[in-house]
């Protein structure tokens, strides 16, 4: 079974949320008042009653009816009888409340069940409901101890399917978007339609069992969980319902066939023993109804009906059962126990041999140490910790750093890889990552680590007592960087090392505090041309055209790449933009900070060991371009490696197509410059312009 769905995000929430409590109500007015004034009672006061007379025959209307004309926060609503489920239902779209809980009209509220359910939902706020204990209560509202519970955590839906351990609908508090998610009440299992919709929505969402006690749950005989043919037939359909969302899952399997075999027995043995009490009475009618219900739901329970002898037999046939059950559960343990030893084993030689290979290559790393020849110096000095040379790429998407990195690569002295993403110790969240998920990086990784936080305050470790945090985990970073670098450098056996991520442009202030003499090539490209590019890498990935898409667009966006695509030459003739303006200012903001950013802090912090790549001039004259970023690495510049350099990532070599040729599902577009003429329209001029065009001429690019 696929793991359950996150909660749909809500509105911000205010102060306090309006709870609506739904009591349905069917001849039960000698209760009615206590239910309805338990609710008036409640610490918690923003709340609404919504009683629903299920055409009760009593004085169900007179006495909700006094209540709401003392207090406007009880409502009656009047119906004919649709049963327990239909009464509920009726309630819930008659509310109001951003939460919602069902009260019978036999049960009560303790004070602080309102507040305690508003409270431990907005202290889960991915939970779809939260749920507490009950306390038993007789006919006359006396009060029983506090039945034992053990408590519940983990996967709330296997827990269910064994057993209903929320009880009863009181203890339950929901957000009101549970109901358009899974549906309502279903009225075909009335008597088990809250464990029903309990399956439902554990089976989707997370929820929560805080264990407090809420409410008093009143046993008086007339109680419909008093009746075990209604019960046994409900609580049988409720778990066969779930029965398609079980198989392939062998724990859910178990609870599964764990539950309705505790409701078959509990349920059915007491209908067995109605129905025998039928016989005896001589009321045919009545035991032959029951009798049906048994043949069924529980085929063993009308061997008891048939006498002591019988009954006798049917015991021992149980007893004997029972124990075959345990032989075989015995014997299952066993085989898993088995299997679990051989996994064991078999991990344990795994293990051997990655040893082996660890050995291995820590002596390889260990030559290669020794040959690159390491500081003497604190590996958190300022200088580099290895005698080689150290680079970052850093640049917007979409202009041109891969092709950077790779002509950088095809260098005999120069290994560059991608996305390493090491630095980004805040990652941004505003600007194009409305679709974006924010990049992870290693060092906001580390400073995100549980695991780390709780080594560190672990009270025997002197280890992680040892100085500053803060100073720790920036040592961290750069020990592990430093370690995916060496082994770059072993494994190509090239001396200068570098990595290219888009990522690093908002974080060349980070390189620079953890590899302050490192080399910086920042690649520009007009920010237009960015949005053009990003726009249709937009629309080749998102979720609705690609399997492993992985941006959300609006259905504006989508129509407009539809469009497009059908008729590029219509479409721009037609003056339409293939932007949603709200996402081109975004692109623009993006653009302006963080080409800007990285310009200033690249100049400022890294002075000579900064260089800029426009990709215009790479277009133009990639050779004398390249020649400048193998000069600042101090690799061989000469004329013939630059071109050997340059020819082997061209364009045409790349993509398999002439430069200026669109191929509009490729992940490279045109692979020219000054593209963003042709589908900017004059009011996406002004917008971008407006955010970025300072920025745009201190780049070097004109406005007109």
């Amino acid at each position: 079974m696929p793991a359950p769905n996150e909660a749909p995000k809500e509105e911000n929430v205010a102060a306090e949320e309006l709870v609506s409590v739904v009591i349905p109500c069917y001849n039960q007015a000698h209760f009615l008042s206590e239910a309805i004034q338990s609710v008036l009672s409640q610490t918690y006061t923003d709340f609404e009653v919504v009683v629903v007379d299920d055409g009760s025959k009593d004085d169900t209307a007179q006495v909700s009816a006094g209540y709401a004309a003392k207090d406007s926060r009880v409502r009656l609503i009047e119906q004919e009888n649709r049963g327990l489920a239909g009464a509920r239902n009726r309630g819930l779209a008659e509310s109001h409340g951003q939460y919602v809980a069902f009260l019978d009209s036999d049960d009560r509220l303790l004070e602080e069940a309102l507040e305690v359910g508003v409270r431990e939902l907005e202290a889960h706020p991915g939970c779809a409901f939260v749920s507490g204990r009950y306390r038993p209560i007789d006919a006359d509202g006396e009060t029983y101890s506090v039945p034992r519970q053990a408590r519940v955590g983990g996967d709330h839906y296997l827990a269910l399917l064994r057993d209903n351990y929320i009880s009863m609908p009181a203890l339950v508090m929901y957000r009101r978007w549970v109901f358009d998610e899974v549906g309502d009440f279903d009225g075909s299992v009335d008597a088990a339609a809250d464990w029903d919709l309990y399956l439902r929505v554990a089976r989707r969402f997370p929820i929560y069992h805080h264990g407090e006690v809420v409410a008093d749950y009143r046993w008086h005989g007339s109680n419909m969980t008093a009746d075990p043919a209604l019960m046994l037939r409900s609580t049988v359909s409720v778990l066969r319902g779930q029965r398609k969302y079980v198989e392939g899952n062998k724990g859910y399997e178990e609870a599964y066939e764990e539950g309705i075999g505790l409701f078959r027995e509990h349920n059915g043995m007491n209908l067995a023993k109605e129905v025998r009490s039928l016989v005896r009475r001589r009321d045919p009618r009545r035991a032959l109804s029951g009798a049906l219900v048994l043949a069924r739901y529980y085929p063993r329970g009308l061997g008891f009906v048939f006498g002591e002898g019988r009954l006798q037999r049917y015991e021992l046939a149980e007893q004997l059962e029972a124990r075959e059950k345990r032989l075989k559960n015995r014997e299952r343990k066993l085989r898993v126990a088995n299997k679990r030893l051989e996994e064991l084993d078999g991990a344990l030689t795994k293990e051997k041999r990655r040893g082996k290979r660890l050995r291995r290559r820590n002596r390889d790393l260990a030559l290669e140490v020794q040959m690159l020849g390491r500081q003497p110096e604190h590996p958190h000095d300022s200088a580099t910790s290895f005698r080689r040379t150290t680079f970052f790429v850093v640049g917007e998407m979409k202009s041109g750093t891969s092709w950077v990195m790779w002509m950088l690569d095809s260098h005999p002295e120069v290994f560059c890889s991608g996305e390493g993403c090491f630095f980004g110790r805040h990652q941004e969240t505003e600007d194009i990552p409305v679709i974006l998920d924010p990049t992870p990086s290693l060092r906001n990784g580390l400073l995100g680590c549980e695991g780390l936080r709780i080594w560190r305050s672990f009270m025997w470790n002197y280890w992680g007592k040892q100085g500053d945090a803060e100073e720790d985990l920036r040592n961290l970073t750069r020990l592990a960087v430093d370690y995916y670098m060496l082994q770059g450098s072993a494994q190509s056996g090239k001396r200068i090392v570098g990595d290219k991520s888009p990522l690093h442009t908002d974080h060349v202030d980070e390189i620079f505090e953890l590899y302050p003499k490192a080399k910086v090539i920042h690649v520009v490209r007009d920010g237009r041309d960015v949005a053009v590019s990003l726009m249709h890498h937009f629309w080749n990935l998102s979720k609705d055209a690609h399997a492993e898409g992985i941006y959300d667009l609006e259905p504006e966006e989508l129509a407009k790449r539809d469009a497009y695509r059908k008729d590029p030459e219509a479409f721009l003739a037609s003056g339409q933009s293939i932007f949603v303006e709200e996402r081109l200012r975004q692109m623009a903001v993006r653009w302006n900070r963080r080409t800007g950013k990285a310009s200033r802090e690249g100049t400022e912090l890294f002075g000579e060991n900064f260089l800029q790549l426009r990709y215009e001039d790479l277009l133009l004259s990639p050779e004398e371009s390249m020649q400048s970023a193998f000069e600042l690495l101090g690799a061989n510049s000469d004329a013939d490696t630059v071109s050997r350099c340059v020819q082997n990532n061209s364009f045409e070599r790349t993509t398999g197509r002439p430069r200026g040729t669109e191929e509009s599902e490729s992940f490279f577009r045109k692979g020219v410059a000054g593209d963003w003429r042709t589908p900017f329209t004059q009011r996406d001029r002004e917008v971008y312009e407006q955010v970025a065009g300072r920025t745009l001429v201190e780049m070097g690019y004109s406005l007109d």
